[in-house]
């Protein structure tokens, strides 16, 4: 049995319609996924800031007890320095 023209016209017409349907859910499902891949790149970003200043506090700290043996010796031996050369034993 054949389809009439009118039949097959009005279908195609539905499918474009239906194939413009899937194209409009097909483009705010890839922004979506764009929005989610850019949060995604910004975490990973943002999770290596928060490693990066976490090992700079730690090397901070070292820096500073190393500054404060160092000026703690050099006192000393400045004292030690400064004393008379009959009073070292």
């Amino acid at each position: 049995m054949k389809k009439s023209p009118l039949i097959l016209f009005t279908q195609i017409n539905t499918n474009k319609k239906n194939s413009r349907r899937f194209v409009k859910k097909i483009k705010k499902a890839f922004t979506l996924i764009e929005i989610l891949l850019a949060v995604f790149v910004l975490e990973i970003g943002l999770l290596g800031i928060v490693t990066f200043y976490s090992y700079a506090i730690q090397v901070t700290k070292i820096a500073r007890n190393e500054t404060t043996a160092a000026n703690l010796a050099s006192g000393i031996l400045d004292n030690e320095l400064s004393a008379a050369y009959d009073n070292l034993t």
